[in-house]
């Protein structure tokens, strides 16, 4: 992943999936059936369950199917918020309602929905290695945090690493130009935040910056790359 990350990477692949063309179906029901890149046959699953498909090579301590982690998440998160004003948070009363694609979705069950680009029921020709879908983010066209990931050695195998502009602190960004402005990694989570604005999701921006953030570890974790930062941002 840290060889591979490359702002060249990264807008191939905002290029190949923000037109939204894979399929069209709700978080309970994947129809990918019509897709211009799905397999051959009309096939309609649960698109949470089809994350059991795929086993998460970056998170070796969750030992359980994907579609029980979303859940266990969405309800530990309905625990501690359970007003219903957190109903975005958790699990909405309209989550995946026969044709409503604007209905409240609960951040915790869809935290992990990106994934499905690693399936090639989804994603057919465009199939995605599981480097490119899951792990922890980072932004790319600057460079890296070294002491706030892990295996930071392997960042020097990334053509951007000595690049003249991308491999300096601000790279292609300006001081406190903001956390969100920052073009991080391609990864499953970036994906779907964008789809769910296309589709005129209701989740606040504070949900869609959960899911867009809820991996950028080296920022909210360890404190790293707080040079971007704007007064939006600090906590």
């Amino acid at each position: 992943m840290h060889q591979k990350q490359t702002v060249e990477f990264v807008k191939s692949m905002q290029e190949k999936w923000m037109k939204f063309n894979h399929g069209e179906f709700t978080i309970m029901e994947a129809d990918v059936g019509d897709s211009p890149s799905a397999v051959g046959h009309r096939d309609t699953d649960r698109a949470i369950e089809m994350l059991d498909e795929l086993v998460d090579d970056s998170d070796p301590d969750v030992d359980i199917p994907n579609s029980i982690h979303d859940f266990q998440t969405a309800e530990r998160i309905r625990e501690q918020w359970p007003g219903e004003e957190y109903d975005w948070f958790h699990l909405a009363a309209q989550l995946a309602s026969d044709g409503d694609r604007s209905g409240g979705f609960g951040v915790g069950l869809l935290h992990d929905m990106g994934k499905v680009m690693a399936l090639k029921k989804i994603a057919g020709e465009d199939l995605l290695e599981q480097w490119a879908v899951v792990g922890d983010t980072f932004p790319v066209g600057c460079a890296p945090a070294e002491d706030a990931v892990v295996f930071p050695e392997s960042f020097k195998g990334n053509p951007d690493y000595d690049h003249p502009v991308y491999g300096t602190k601000y790279g292609m960004y300006k001081p406190n130009c903001g956390i969100g402005t920052l073009g991080r990694t391609w990864w499953g989570m970036n994906g779907v935040s964008r789809m769910l604005k296309f589709n005129g999701c209701t989740i606040p921006e504070a949900g869609l910056n959960m899911i867009r953030l809820h991996s950028f570890y080296p920022w909210h974790d360890k404190r790293a790359y707080t040079h971007f930062e704007s007064p939006e941002d600090e906590v």
